[in-house]
């Protein structure tokens, strides 16, 4: 059996307080801030994963 690389994602889902106007103001200033700021100040609350890339798949060579 071979042995391959592959990048895989993964979705962090985070809970953010954010000042706003309104439902769809909430939702725009969340997704203008940054990851480093959501990482931060953020709750973590669920993580999933995602789709694997099927450009980056690279066989392993045996050494």
């Amino acid at each position: 059996m071979n042995s391959y690389s592959v990048r895989v994602q993964v979705v962090l889902w985070y809970e953010v307080k954010v000042q706003a106007r309104n439902r769809n103001d909430a939702i725009s200033h969340a997704e203008n801030l940054s990851p480093a700021h959501i990482q931060s100040a953020g709750e973590p609350v669920e993580s999933e994963t995602g789709l694997a890339d099927p450009e980056s798949v690279r066989l392993i060579e045996r050494a």
